[in-house]
C-alpha cells in the first residue's frame, strides 16, 4: 500500500536525534502517524530468553500528512540510559516505532532497531 518506507535517523547533538520517514506512495491515504522510541533489554540464560522494555519515549502524532516525507526531532532521555551493546547472553538495543493509521481504519506498524553510541 505504501510502497517502500525508508527510516533515516541522524543525531545532530547530544540532546536530540532526527527521524525522517520517506513514503513511496499513498501518503494521502494516511489518517495519522504516531512515532516513539524504546530502549529494550534482552537476556538469555538457562531459563530461556527474557525481553523487557526499560524506557518508552513520549509519543508524537502527525494528523496531517501532506507530503511523502515526514521529519521530526526526538529527545534522548534526560536520565541516563545505556547505549547499544551486545554480549554473549545480554543485549541492549534502541528501537524506533512508527504506527500508521489509514483512512479505511486499517493500520501498519514499523519497528526498526537503531544504534545509539552515547546516551
Amino acid at each position: 500500500m505504501l510502497g517502500n518506507v525508508i527510516l533515516q535517523i541522524t543525531s545532530p547533538n547530544q540532546d536530540t536525534f532526527n527521524l525522517e520517514i520517506q513514503i513511496e506512495k499513498n501518503h494521502n491515504r494516511i489518517e495519522y502517524i504516531q512515532i516513539f522510541h524504546t530502549i529494550n533489554e534482552k537476556v538469555i540464560d538457562k531459563r530461556g530468553t527474557d525481553s523487557n522494555i526499560i524506557y518508552t519515549s513520549e509519543k508524537t502524532k502527525f494528523k496531517t500528512i501532506e507530503f511523502n516525507t515526514i521529519k521530526t526531532s526526538l529527545e534522548y532521555p534526560t536520565t541516563f540510559h545505556p547505549s547499544n551493546f551486545e554480549l554473549k547472553n545480554a543485549q541492549i538495543f534502541w528501537k524506533a516505532h512508527v504506527a500508521i493509521e489509514f483512512d479505511n481504519n486499517t493500520n501498519y506498524e514499523i519497528k526498526e532497531k537503531f544504534i545509539v553510541k552515547n546516551s
